[in-house]
């Protein structure tokens, strides 16, 4: 299991499923907040790849 800690939440990657909860404080924004614990299957996420840029970077989808 692996786990990445952050100030606006936790992102915790067990075997077949991303859990992602959101952190509390004013700097989390309210619609993470809304929205709780996310379980999100691994397999919805293997088309995906983070793609580094000058200001962060996204998400982009890879050929499967």
């Amino acid at each position: 299991m692996a786990e990445i800690i952050q100030k606006d939440g936790t992102w915790t990657v067990d075997g077949d499923t991303v859990r992602i909860v959101p952190g509390r404080g004013n700097r989390v924004h309210p619609v993470r907040q809304a929205l709780g614990e996310l379980a999100v299957p691994l397999a919805a996420l293997a088309g995906i790849a983070f793609e580094p840029g000058r200001k962060g970077g996204g998400l982009e989808t890879t050929a499967a």
